[in-house]
């Protein structure tokens, strides 16, 4: 998200200077000079438990359906922030267009502090992930839901905490459930555990871009759209403090506290 933030505050200006080819071309070199340092000096992490077979059978990975679920639910807060806030702080509340991008680039800085917060919070309540998670989705919830009702005059400092609150609740909950995803299975197996919770993730990104373009379409209002978010990241966050709930029961019952990987 920091980097998003940093590209949301800087291309309206490159595309002022250079045209859509020019922009275009620049993030590409970019990536490709990034992407060939990471590789470079990226060590190699083992978990020390080589896998059976190459791929795990599904009951191996029975335990991972719920931040699949998550994943692909919360996903809907995630593409409305990054695809839609520009647009909606533009045509709704009349910013001028360097305005939105920079609105969308403190969103996504919301949300990287709230990556990190929740990592750490996480870590504190000792590995209590879920009940960290749902207290992001219903904080992206209450978010995405004063994005959608605020009145075209509301005033720029109430849109600004807003549009922070908005990233910290919709995109700050990504790495925390992948983490979530792994430690619900043996070791062996936790990259294919948190690999299909990003794929999950990804599906729901691509499904839900659409869906909110349509409502607008059909409803000439970003309100309704915003809503049908709040909706979904509300079933996301129940869905988590149901689990949390449950691990803690466990932890009672067995005397070992919050439990991370099922019975």
């Amino acid at each position: 998200p920091l980097g998003g933030a940093v590209a949301a505050a800087l291309i309206p200006s490159l595309l002022i200077g250079l045209g859509f080819a020019g922009v275009w071309v620049t993030m590409a070199v970019v990536v490709a000079i990034t992407g060939t340092l990471f590789t470079a000096v990226a060590p190699t992490f083992s978990s020390g438990t080589a896998p059976q077979r190459l791929f795990a059978p599904f009951r191996d990975l029975r335990g991972v359906w719920i931040p699949w679920l998550f994943g692909f639910l919360m996903a809907a807060g995630q593409s409305s922030t990054v695809g839609f806030v520009i647009v909606d702080l533009h045509g709704v509340h009349g910013w001028p267009i360097a305005t939105a991008s920079a609105g969308l680039a403190l969103a996504l800085l919301g949300g990287g502090v709230g990556r990190t917060i929740a990592g750490w919070l996480s870590d504190h309540l000792g590995g209590r992930r879920p009940l960290v998670l749902a207290g992001i989705g219903l904080l992206g919830a209450g978010s995405a839901l004063l994005m959608g009702w605020l009145p075209q005059w509301a005033p720029a400092p109430l849109l600004v905490a807003v549009l922070f609150a908005l990233g910290f609740g919709t995109l700050g909950w990504n790495s925390v459930t992948l983490t979530w995803a792994g430690e619900r299975v043996q070791a062996g197996i936790a990259g294919q555990a948190m690999s299909g919770t990003a794929s999950c993730i990804s599906l729901g990104i691509m499904l839900d871009a659409p869906a909110f373009g349509r409502l607008v379409d059909v409803t000439h209002r970003y309100s309704m759209a915003w809503t049908a978010v709040g909706l979904v990241l509300t079933a996301a966050a129940l869905i988590a403090l149901r689990q949390s709930k449950l691990s803690a029961l466990r932890g009672m019952r067995e005397g070992t506290g919050p439990q991370t990987i099922p019975e």
